[in-house]
């Protein structure tokens, strides 16, 4: 695991998380980059961070680009690209993984790099302008972050956005 999973370790009395769910109280952002798109997502929602090195390969016909193994779990795990699609396979980039549990479901999402934000306070992202929000999208805000447009999520919203996009996609 590498530096910047600090807060989420420092979260479980300074050992890495395996297959647990990161405490509510925990507060800030984690930032995935991942293929000219970056996400915002509580850190509250993600179970651990590890490497795209301990990633099983996926079957085929299915959408997730790999597998990872914790505690008996399997985790499946995607990568967006930049038209927030399902992209079909790892990214040359991508090194981490951001590992998020959810209720009843636990899925993880590929990047190239995260960045973990300390407060709540780091990104205040203002509701969408009506005609860029859709239905069904887990996106609730846009915001500049270090000159970079950060799309803001909410996690359980991104798993059920994905959902029917393994579907369609033959997942």
């Amino acid at each position: 695991m590498n530096a910047a999973a600090q807060p989420v370790r420092q979260a479980h009395g300074g050992r890495a998380a395996r297959a647990t769910p990161v405490p509510a109280t925990l507060a800030g952002w984690a930032l995935l980059v991942m293929d000219g798109l970056t996400l915002a997502l509580p850190q509250r929602d993600i179970a651990t961070i590890e490497l795209t090195t301990a990633l099983q390969p996926a079957e085929p016909g299915g959408n997730e680009i790999g597998w990872l193994m914790q505690n008996a779990e399997h985790w499946p795990v995607y990568c967006l690209d930049r038209h927030f699609a399902l992209a079909p396979m790892l990214a040359d980039a991508a090194r981490v993984c951001m590992l998020l549990r959810l209720e009843g479901r636990s899925l993880g999402l590929a990047g190239a790099r995260i960045s973990l934000l300390a407060a709540d306070a780091d990104i205040s992202a203002p509701p969408l302008p009506v005609c860029l929000a859709r239905p069904g999208s887990p996106v609730i805000g846009l915001v500049l972050h270090r000159d970079v447009v950060v799309t803001v999520v909410h996690a359980r919203a991104l798993a059920d956005y994905l959902s029917p996009l393994e579907a369609v996609h033959g997942g």
